[in-house]
C-alpha cells in the first residue's frame, strides 16, 4: 500500500502474520478437517497488509489485470525461492491447484474453478512484477562490480528456456507477416465477392460492418505455430465467441464483412 494511493482504505490491524496467506483454511467435513482451495480469494489480497520478508511482494498484486498479453506459463517452472537474485519471496500454490484440470460433475463448478484460476493469475503477475523489480534492482547494484553482477532477467530466463515468448519486437514482426499472407491468400476471393455483390447483399454487409454480430459471426484467435516462427488462425466453438472477443480490446479484435468473420490478437495493438 502506499501513502499517495487515492483509494478509500482502512489500517490493518497491528498483527504480523507469520503464517503463509496463499494455504486455504482448514474445513470441517465429513472426514474429518481439510483444506480446500476454493476458499482462497483473490481479492482478499488487494487491501493493505503489514510488511513481511516472505510476503513483502504482495504489495505488486495488479488491481486489474491484464489476461489478453502474452499468458504467464513460463511461471510454472518459478521455484520457491527463486535462487538467481535471492529475492525474499515465497510462491503462492498454482492455478492448476483450483483443479480446471479435474472432472467436474456440472458445467458451473467446472466454470467457478476455471475462474478461480484464471483470477489467481493476478497473483503470479504480482510476484513475477516484484521479482523483476528485484532483479533490475540487483542488477543496478552491482553494475560497478563485474566479478559479482548478475545476467539481466531476460537473458537468464532465455537461458533457461522458461521464456517462451521472444522478448523483442520480432514477435510482432513475424505476427504481421502471417497476417499479411492470409490477407494476400483472400484478396482474389474477396474480389468475386463483391462482382458477385446483389445491391441487397451489400446492403446487408454494410450494415454488419456498422454493427458487427458478435454471436453469428465466426471467431478466430491468433496463435504461435509450434512448427514455424509464425502465426496460424484458430476457430473458437461458437458457445465462446462472446467471451473470446470481449478478452480482447476493440484495436484487437478486427471485423470482416465480406466473411463475416472476427479475427483476434493481441499483436494488433492496444487501445
Amino acid at each position: 500500500y502506499s501513502p499517495n494511493s487515492l483509494r478509500t482504505v482502512e489500517e490493518p490491524p497491528v498483527h504480523i502474520p507469520t503464517e503463509n496467506p496463499f494455504v486455504p483454511p482448514l474445513v470441517n467435513t465429513q472426514s474429518g478437517l481439510k483444506r480446500n482451495a476454493m476458499q482462497l480469494d483473490v481479492t482478499s489480497y488487494l487491501s493493505p497488509r503489514w510488511w513481511t520478508r516472505s510476503w513483502g511482494w504482495i504489495a505488486f498484486l495488479p488491481h486489474e489485470p491484464d489476461y489478453i498479453n502474452p499468458p504467464f506459463d513460463p511461471l510454472f517452472q518459478t521455484p520457491r525461492r527463486p535462487p538467481h537474485y535471492d529475492a525474499p519471496a515465497i510462491r503462492p500454490i498454482y492455478p492448476s491447484g483450483f483443479g480446471y484440470k479435474k472432472k467436474h460433475p456440472h458445467e458451473s463448478a467446472a466454470m467457478k474453478s476455471i475462474h478461480k484460476a484464471r483470477d489467481w493469475f493476478s497473483v503470479w503477475m504480482g510476484l513475477l512484477s516484484f521479482l523483476i523489480a528485484m532483479a533490475e534492482t540487483k542488477e543496478h547494484e552491482l553494475r560497478d562490480y563485474p566479478h559479482l553482477s548478475k545476467k539481466g532477467w531476460a537473458d537468464y530466463l532465455l537461458e533457461q528456456a522458461q521464456a517462451t515468448y521472444p522478448l523483442d519486437a520480432t514477435q510482432k514482426d513475424r505476427f504481421l507477416s502471417s497476417w499479411n499472407i492470409f490477407l494476400l491468400s483472400r484478396k482474389s476471393l474477396r474480389q468475386r465477392i463483391d462482382q458477385a455483390e446483389t445491391s441487397l447483399d451489400k446492403q446487408k454487409r454494410l450494415l454488419r460492418e456498422r454493427r458487427p454480430p458478435t454471436k453469428s459471426a465466426k471467431v478466430f484467435y491468433w496463435t504461435t505455430d509450434t512448427t514455424s516462427d509464425g502465426y496460424i488462425r484458430k476457430q473458437v466453438s461458437k458457445k465462446w465467441r462472446e467471451d473470446t472477443l470481449g478478452d480482447y480490446s476493440t484495436k484487437q479484435a478486427r471485423y470482416d464483412s465480406h466473411f463475416n468473420e472476427w479475427d483476434c490478437s493481441s499483436q494488433f495493438g492496444s487501445d
